[in-house]
């Protein structure tokens, strides 16, 4: 392979977007030093660790007061239950009331109010959210999502090994190519990092319930994790000295 030479004896193998952050560093080039980019990248699939569910709560009345009413007690039981249970972590969300025009068969229109509220469970104890959900569906709630995702601790915890490896690659590559030229060693002198992890939870729409006996428990909803994608890509420059 045939090497181009650039000015004071360095060699430069960089894309035309990177050539205006460099120039600074090829006016300080010595004789016979080269700069390098190079790039490496890791990937991981992780087991999700939090369970994340959704349950909403909805009503109609032909009075706005009755449905807010209904929503309010509704869900203050609904809180309660969840404040029961330590390990899930919960938060109230979309509490609307709207007019919701129906058209009949006879052409005719039925105006109702409709009101609804959500909660939001989430924990690492699958078996406590599932116990909490089923609970919550006796109650008349109706579970809107249900599915894993990979917590931040987790994901920084798999992230970072990533990196390291990454970095190991990049040092590895510099040294081969260090190596592959003749030069004596081989330093990296700007490093450039960049992640995903693929982690929104992907809801499965359910159709809403039918009004039912609140009396009647209901066996707890079932869920498995499924795999998170963790990548780690790394950019760098390295310096070779002659």
């Amino acid at each position: 392979m045939n090497f181009k030479v650039l000015a004071l004896g360095a060699l430069l193998i960089l894309p035309a977007t990177a050539k205006a952050q460099v120039a600074y560093e090829m006016n300080q080039l010595k004789p016979g030093q080269v700069l390098m980019n190079l790039d490496a990248s890791e990937r991981t699939e992780v087991t999700q660790d939090t369970l994340v569910a959704r349950l909403e709560y909805v009503v109609e009345n032909k009075a706005r007061d009755v449905v807010q009413n209904d929503i309010n007690k509704k869900m203050k039981s609904v809180v309660d239950a969840a404040k029961d249970e330590e390990d899930v972590q919960f938060s109230t969300e979309n509490y609307q009331v709207y007019m919701n025009e129906r058209y009949n068969r006879d052409k005719t229109t039925t105006k109702l109010w409709r009101g609804q509220q959500q909660i939001m469970l989430k924990s690492k104890d699958s078996e406590a959210l599932l116990d909490l959900a089923g609970e919550l569906q006796s109650m008349n709630l109706t579970m809107v999502n249900l599915s894993y995702m990979l917590s931040p601790e987790k994901y920084e915890e798999v992230s970072d090994s990533l990196m390291e490896a990454a970095l190991q690659k990049l040092k590895a590559r510099a040294d081969a190519a260090a190596d592959a030229l003749g030069k004596s060693s081989a330093e990296l002198i700007r490093v450039d990092l960049g992640s995903s992890n693929g982690n929104m939870p992907r809801p499965q729409p359910m159709m809403m319930s039918m009004a039912r006996d609140e009396s009647a428990m209901m066996e707890a909803p079932s869920a498995e994790p499924g795999m998170s994608e963790v990548t780690m890509s790394v950019s760098a420059t390295a310096l070779l000295q002659p």
